[in-house]
């Protein structure tokens, strides 16, 4: 798995959106600043960082209910867990992801309360076609990745949503949103 492997995968709209937000000043500067001190190579903590960041921002924002009505977004990613790959979730960019780090470089679960975003989120990660996907996924890993289940399901939520929200809004609209309130872990991003 490489970088323009993981920038080509994904619906056309939502490759449009990791292009914007990885040309994000606050996007480069955290991912930047988390590989700082970091052995891996410092082109794959990179974009290691970018999917990270984009899957935090992209949860973060729907948490805010700031990619509009939740109702729509939830329609739209099960739409895209029900697809085909040419319009559904790549789970083969996300296996090889998996299978190319021990972990995906953020934690394995969100953030748990009961908002109505979290209520989606354990909505759709709990439907039979969205657990397909995660198997699928995760086929063939358990002996490199044992724990790609634990994983994968936040991953694919986040590629779901990102092609929902693209799909509401433009990938230019979704990335200024995301930019207006960047993930704040400690740790996370650079001093001001």
């Amino acid at each position: 798995m490489t970088e323009r492997r993981w920038r080509a995968s994904g619906s056309e709209m939502f490759r449009g959106l990791k292009e914007k937000f990885t040309q994000l000043p606050s996007t480069q500067r955290t991912a930047s600043f988390r590989c700082s001190s970091k052995s891996d190579d410092n082109l794959d903590c990179t974009w290691r960082q970018y999917d990270a960041l984009l899957c935090e921002g992209l949860e973060l924002a729907g948490m805010q209910n700031n990619l509009g009505n939740m109702k729509m977004v939830q329609a739209m990613m099960m739409s895209y867990v029900q697809s085909s790959l040419n319009y559904g979730l790549d789970w083969k960019a996300r296996a090889g992801m998996i299978a190319k780090w021990r972990d995906p470089g953020w934690h394995a679960r969100g953030r748990l309360d009961e908002r109505e975003f979290n209520l989606v989120k354990a909505s759709i990660i709990s439907k039979p076609a969205f657990q397909k996907v995660v198997n699928t996924t995760c086929e063939g890993l358990d002996g490199v990745r044992p724990h790609c289940r634990e994983f994968a399901p936040r991953a694919l939520f986040c590629d779901a949503l990102g092609q929902a929200a693209v799909a509401i809004h433009s990938a230019k609209d979704v990335a200024h949103r995301l930019e207006q309130d960047p993930p704040r872990r400690e740790g996370s991003l650079p001093p001001s």
